[in-house]
Formats: structure tokens, sequence, C-alpha cells
């Protein structure tokens, strides 16, 4: 069976989060990937009047061949985009999940 192509599902997956035509001009959304380590996030940076805004909207990792969704605070859910661009539900890991509560997930379990 060959091998999915992860790090570029992924990017692909993040990369709809990320746009020049922003509502709020004041807070930029960022792509970071770090493909070396197989490392993913989508951050919120920027100014709300006077509030700083910081934010990590979504991090990934792929380890042991899965991916590990770290944080995901999307409306969608990233593991549902994962699942639709062809990414098997025993190679997601929601790791925002406790680790004694994930094998009653439909997905792996780590």
């Amino acid at each position: 069976m060959e091998r999915v192509d992860y790090p570029t599902i992924i990017q692909s997956v993040l990369n709809t989060y990320v746009s020049d035509d922003s509502k709020d001009r004041d807070i930029e959304t960022h792509a970071i990937y770090d493909t070396d380590r197989d490392r993913y996030q989508i951050l919120q940076v920027g100014w709300r009047e006077s509030d700083r805004t910081f934010a990590c909207t979504a991090y990934l990792a792929i380890k042991n061949d899965k991916i590990w969704i770290h944080r995901d605070l999307t409306e969608i859910g990233i593991a549902n985009e994962l699942l639709d661009a062809g990414v098997p539900k025993s190679a997601i890991v929601l790791a925002f999940h406790a680790p004694y509560t994930r094998q009653y997930t439909d997905f792996a379990t780590g």
C-alpha cells in the first residue's frame, strides 16, 4: 500500500485558513510549517483595539506515521478535513483528548 503524503495534505488543509482577504485587517493569520520536524500550526496575531491577540488556532504533528491533532479551534474540524483528503481514521490521533478517552473516539489512540 502506498504511503500517503501527510505533510502535503496537512499543508493543503491548513492553507485554506490563511487568506489575504481578512475581514479583520488588524489580525493576521499565519501558517507555520516545520517540515523537518513535522510540525504544523496556524496562528492569529495582531490587535483588536488595545487588546493583543496571539492565538494558536491549530497545531498538528506527524509522529509514528500518524497525524496528531494537538489543537483544533476550527468550526469544521481538521480531522474531518483530513478524512475528506483521504487520510484514514486509523492514522489520525485526537491528541487534545486525554489518552484514556481516545479509545472512545473513532480515531487512532496513539
